[in-house]
């Protein structure tokens, strides 16, 4: 049967109109999915200072795109994260992710000691990760295991508080500085600079076991012979990680140091 010409033609559906209760719901179920997902991205992937603006922005993101038709796949990134923080939380991941060889050598004396940097806090004290190695080194000094520090960090205050702090433990050891670097190859080039001008056959190579397979490879790269000495992590427990912190922070740096070799093996870092 062939329609009229003028035959009418019938209207397409009229979607309904959300209520503001239904637009309110989508709203905050949407920021809260943004907001989680960025927070839980931040946390594993080192993106400590930026954290706070990828979640609000991830949070209005989220809130907008649940209004339209793919509120779906918003639903579906919610599910993926809360299943990732469920097996990072309740299942052995993480822990299995840590075991591997031991990141040591035995200590031996040394000409000097390599204290790698690892950031400054706003306040300009020095940073948890800094703090660590920094104190760990000194240690070291007081057993004789070496006459020098050298410090590699980006900081300008870093030196002045360390040399504080060596006064105030009774210590008088000179003090070389390499910076300003920007990553762990430019620490191990920056060394290598040193070591040669001194003419050092061995150093002591500090920081966190979770950095030193990449660190001691970078070193070894850059010309300088150096004994594996990793500081303690009051970060987190990184031996036996139970708490759901210690756990995000442990897979975060699994993360960042598998990709960080990666990356350093294909420019011939390595």
């Amino acid at each position: 049967m062939i329609d009229e010409p003028n035959a009418p033609h019938p209207e397409p559906p009229v979607p309904p109109r959300r209520s503001r209760h239904e637009i309110i719901s989508r709203l905050i179920i949407g920021a809260t999915i943004g907001a989680f997902t960025a927070w839980l991205f931040s946390e594993l992937a080192f993106a400590d200072r930026a954290a706070r603006y990828v979640v609000l922005i991830s949070a209005v993101l989220g809130a907008s795109l649940n209004l339209t038709r793919v509120t779906k796949l918003v639903s579906a990134i919610g599910a993926i994260s809360v299943l990732t923080i469920l097996v990072i939380a309740f299942t052995p991941l993480v822990p299995w992710l840590l075991k591997g060889p031991a990141q040591s050598d035995p200590l031996e004396p040394c000409d000097a000691i390599v204290s790698l940097g690892a950031g400054m806090n706003d306040d300009g004290t020095l940073g948890s990760g800094t703090q660590d190695r920094a104190i760990y080194s000194l240690t070291l000094l007081h057993a004789r295991y070496a006459p020098v520090l050298v410090l590699t960090g980006n900081e300008a205050q870093g030196e002045s508080i360390i040399r504080r702090q060596m006064r105030a433990l009774g210590l008088s050891f000179p003090i070389e500085n390499c910076g300003p670097v920007h990553d762990t190859h430019d620490e191990s080039v920056a060394v290598a600079r040193l070591f040669k001008a001194h003419g050092w056959r061995r150093v002591i190579l500090v920081t966190h076991d979770w950095h030193m397979r990449r660190a001691a490879a970078a070193f070894e790269k850059a010309g300088v012979h150096a004994l594996r000495s990793p500081c303690p992590d009051t970060h987190c427990d990184m031996h036996n990680p139970s708490r759901l912190p210690d756990r995000l922070r442990a897979l975060a740096c699994v993360i960042h140091e598998t990709l960080g070799y990666r990356v350093y093996h294909l420019h011939g870092w390595l």
